[in-house]
């Protein structure tokens, strides 16, 4: 568990978005040859990204517990995997992302609306790490 609010807060979400089950997508490479985000940069440009029915606004930062939530998990993956971190579809376009790349991004994953998007700037073995273990964060927090 990431922090003792976490199980209220990620269940919110899910339920807010008629989540029923927890699906998660394959992890697909996306390139933004022209990007000036200086973070996709370093990964030549590369990006690892997949998508997680029904927690989208789990990351918002404009709400408190979100943000509190994303922060500690963040910290967690960066701690854990000795990395940057990760960032998600509720935080884009930021970080030097602009708006077509994001959507360029949505496209390629065919995201709809209640799915996250989870994003990560890493070799695609890391990525996978990451992934995995925020899934299985997920779905404990969640009871699944």
């Amino acid at each position: 568990m990431v922090n003792s609010n976490a199980k209220e807060v990620i269940r919110k979400i899910f339920k807010k978005n008629k989540g029923k089950s927890l699906e998660v997508s394959k992890l697909i490479k996306i390139t933004l040859p022209e990007t000036r985000s200086e973070i996709v940069k370093k990964n030549g440009s590369t990006l690892f990204i997949a998508k997680v029915s029904s927690l989208e606004g789990l990351f918002y930062k404009e709400n408190s517990d979100t943000r509190k939530y994303g922060r500690v998990l963040c910290d967690q993956v960066k701690e854990s995997f000795s990395c940057s971190g990760f960032f998600t579809s509720d935080e884009l376009p930021r970080y030097g992302i602009n708006r077509r790349e994001t959507r360029k991004i949505f496209e390629k994953i065919d995201k709809k609306e209640g799915d996250l998007v989870l994003v990560f700037s890493y070799d695609k073995k890391k990525s996978l790490r990451i992934l995995e273990f925020l899934v299985n964060e997920f779905r404990s927090e969640l009871g699944l």
